[in-house]
């Protein structure tokens, strides 16, 4: 009696570590990884469109009851006539996809009457803004997160090519 005992125990022992019916059948939800702004803009990226090295001067996060805000910024290490090239990023992702359309729009018509460029090829919506010789800025939005980069102080090193790159590279992380 005592050995059917312990082969009863036994066997459930073991039966219990096999999975059952219903957790077979459970799906399984794979979360996309957290985004910061040093994991979508890193300073590689920094680097291609400021066209040299770089150094990171500023990074910040901040959280509300409605979002979430990155933000960072590099600077070339090396000036090109008397000045640092600078680029700054910021992403801000939103409870909603109508909360970030809205902030997108006020901004896009902010900016409107200094002349932007619409883009098509990047995000749900996009703009361009730059008066080609201080500095180059994008906008784009793309789900409920909308991001943001700037150029201030262009030099003879700062890639306008590498700047449209990698905004449609961080577009399509998202």
């Amino acid at each position: 009696m005592k050995n059917v005992f312990r082969t009863i125990l036994v066997m459930l022992a073991l039966f219990s570590f096999l999975p059952s019916q219903a957790q077979e059948d459970s799906v399984v939800v794979i979360k996309k990884p957290k985004f910061t702004s040093d994991t979508l803009f890193t300073i590689m990226s920094a680097e291609r469109i400021l066209g040299q090295s770089a150094f990171l001067h500023e990074r910040r996060s901040s959280r509300s009851t409605t979002n979430r805000l990155y933000q960072s910024g590099y600077t070339a290490f090396q000036k090109d006539n008397g000045i640092n090239g600078t680029i700054y990023f910021s992403i801000e992702q939103f409870d909603d996809e109508l909360s970030a359309h809205q902030y997108y729009i006020d901004t896009r018509n902010a900016n409107a009457r200094n002349g932007i460029q619409m883009l098509t090829y990047v995000g749900s919506e996009a703009y361009f803004h730059s008066d080609h010789e201080n500095f180059y800025f994008i906008m784009v939005r793309k789900g409920n997160k909308v991001f943001n980069m700037k150029v201030n102080k262009i030099t003879s090193h700062t890639s306008l090519v590498e700047f449209n790159k990698v905004a449609r590279e961080i577009a399509e992380r998202l």
